[in-house]
């Protein structure tokens, strides 16, 4: 009996994703990259940047789109110095305190070429929902994004935008900043440990924690023993220096009593030879 196998190249399927604004679909894992520019000061993760493939396919965008299907529109700012999402405008700036030339997007919808308004930084966060103000700015400037909630409109208030109340992973104007936490930050990382790294590659490094936590442990407890031998040692050597101490002055004092005592019964001595001496004279003179 004869057992025959198909080997089957990964690649042969048809690379179906669709891909919007004339990008092509292909196999793998795209990389995005950073599009906040080369003068920003920090860099900020944008969502779209964290998805690198849907079933093995992205597509590749010509210049001004981006995102895994091309669905992104984005303009660069100056020489590079920033960047805009979804048709928003590049407005130039200059700092009052220093005068430094910056650059930020408009997101207001009446400057976008696009119909929805966006919001943050790089106006990447589109409106969940729009807010009645009751000053005919309505889709302009009032808005949320990200499953936030409108605040009820305050009659005496002047602002255009009336004010979100944002879900817990939220915060900002319109619930565009995104709120950090252990959970979310460790899910990033187990995503991008599985993106970019073998089994391999993740059980060596797995083992070679256990083996820097093993040594920490050996160390440190060789350390304390050292202490405790060392603290043992000199216990002991302060012990002994004051019996010595002790034993020194009963040795003194004993010496001392001694030669007391030795003079005492030199000087006894001494006075009864002298009386009998005496006594003997005053018999002679009795007898003559």
């Amino acid at each position: 009996m004869t057992t025959n196998f198909i080997v089957v190249d990964a690649y042969d399927w048809t690379c179906n994703l669709f891909c919007y604004n004339d990008g092509i679909c292909r196999h793998g894992h795209g990389k995005f990259g950073s599009y906040t520019g080369d003068g920003e000061s920090t860099i900020d993760e944008l969502a779209f940047e964290k998805e690198f493939h849907d079933n093995g396919m992205y597509c590749t965008c010509p210049v001004g789109y981006t995102g895994l299907q091309c669905e992104i529109k984005y303009v660069v700012c100056g020489r590079d110095d920033h960047t805009c999402f979804n048709g928003s405008a590049c407005v130039k700036e200059r700092a009052s305190n220093s005068g430094k030339v910056f650059y930020r997007c408009e997101c207001d919808a009446k400057e976008s070429i696009m119909d929805a308004p966006y919001a943050h930084k790089y106006c990447e966060h589109i409106a969940t929902v729009f807010c009645d103000g009751g000053d005919g700015f309505t889709h302009g400037t009032s808005y949320c994004t990200n499953g936030g909630k409108c605040k009820n409109h305050d009659e005496n208030s002047i602002s255009k935008h009336i004010g979100c109340i944002c879900p817990d992973e939220w915060e900002g104007d319109y619930c565009e900043i995104k709120i950090e936490n252990i959970a979310s930050l460790t899910t990033e990382l187990i995503h991008e440990v599985e993106e970019n790294l073998t089994v391999g590659e993740i059980v060596a490094i797995i083992i070679g924690i256990g083996i820097g936590i093993g040594l920490l442990y050996y160390f440190k407890g060789s350390l304390f023993r050292r202490f405790r031998r060392t603290s043992t040692t000199a216990s002991n050597n302060n012990a002994n220096a004051s019996a010595n101490g002790i034993n020194s002055n009963k040795g003194g004092r004993g010496r001392r009593g001694r030669r007391g005592r030795s003079k005492g019964m030199e000087l006894s001595s001494s006075s009864t030879a002298a009386a009998a001496a005496d006594g003997r004279n005053d018999n002679t003179r009795d007898i003559i």
